[in-house]
């Protein structure tokens, strides 16, 4: 059964009655069905369209808002439906693209300030099973013991093979490489340097911890090996070519290689300070 709603046509509970009545509770509810491989109705709220030919009109727009409360608002609760036997459902929140001069829409989610000492509203946003977790930890594999600062100089290679990729090479000074869960890893291949997504768990894929750096103890480096490490046909990051996709990369950590590279004039008055002062560490005196 379907209802149509024509014109300016609304829909209202109606209002609690005395100081303690409650406002009337509204339910959009499809129908369910107990056929065997039939499907529960859809419930589609749609907000109404502009004419394509009104340059100035704008679409209807669409508001779900919980009720205001003395002591504790109303909630508001999208949640898809559990799948037993298949899959659950997908919960897509989108904007729509721009037109040709407009802006895409966008979306904000925005928690509550908290008026008093309560704490602030929190925003919670959980997937289900993913390729690679958002939790994962990822290791970036440019720099090779020949090819530091001239990256175009790797000699880590990748081959095409039965639809996938074969990579055999090795990486040096690469932070997070014995930890990582997955590796971006520049090779060389026929058509030049390309980017591989690498699952440290692969067959052929070894990370060697470094000892004893001069600098930078305080994050884990590695040494890491690929010896014919076989990926599928889509492990290559695409639309990026050459040394324009990892130094692109490299660009946006640059503010923070400036900032290491920049002595603090007190971290030596702090060492000294300290009840057990460290020993190991390299002193490299202030050019004047």
């Amino acid at each position: 059964m379907v209802i149509l709603i024509d014109a300016s046509a609304s829909m209202k509970a109606t209002d609690g009655e005395g100081d303690t009545g409650n406002g009337g509770a509204m339910t959009l509810t499809a129908g369910k069905t107990t056929k065997t491989n039939a499907d529960g109705g859809a419930v589609t709220i749609t907000a109404g369209e502009a004419d394509d030919s009104s340059s100035g009109g704008t679409g209807g727009a669409m508001s779900l808002t919980a009720g205001a409360g003395a002591a504790t608002g109303g909630a508001v609760t999208i949640t898809t439906g559990l799948g037993t036997a298949a899959s659950s459902g997908t919960m897509t929140l989108a904007t729509a693209a721009g037109g040709s001069a407009g802006n895409s829409g966008s979306m904000s989610l925005v928690t509550g300030d908290s008026a008093t000492a309560g704490a602030t509203g929190d925003v919670s946003i959980t997937t289900g099973d993913f390729s690679y977790p958002m939790t994962d930890v990822g290791a970036y594999a440019l720099s090779e013991a020949g090819s530091g600062s001239d990256a175009f100089a790797l000699e880590c290679r990748a081959e095409q093979r039965d639809g996938g990729w074969v990579l055999n090479g090795q990486k040096l000074w690469i932070t997070n490489g014995n930890v990582a869960d997955v590796a971006v890893v520049w090779a060389r291949t026929e058509d030049g340097i390309r980017g591989f997504v690498v699952p440290t768990g692969t067959p052929g894929f070894t990370a060697r911890e470094i000892h004893k750096k001069l600098s930078l103890r305080a994050s884990v480096t590695a040494e890491l090996i690929l010896e014919g490490v076989r990926l599928p046909g889509d492990a290559v990051l695409p639309n990026v070519t050459g040394l324009r996709g990892p130094l692109s990369c490299l660009n946006e950590a640059r503010f923070g290689i400036d900032g290491l590279a920049l002595a603090d004039p007190t971290t030596q008055h702090r060492a000294d300070a300290m009840p057990n002062p460290p020993t190991n560490r390299l002193t490299v005196p202030h050019s004047k």
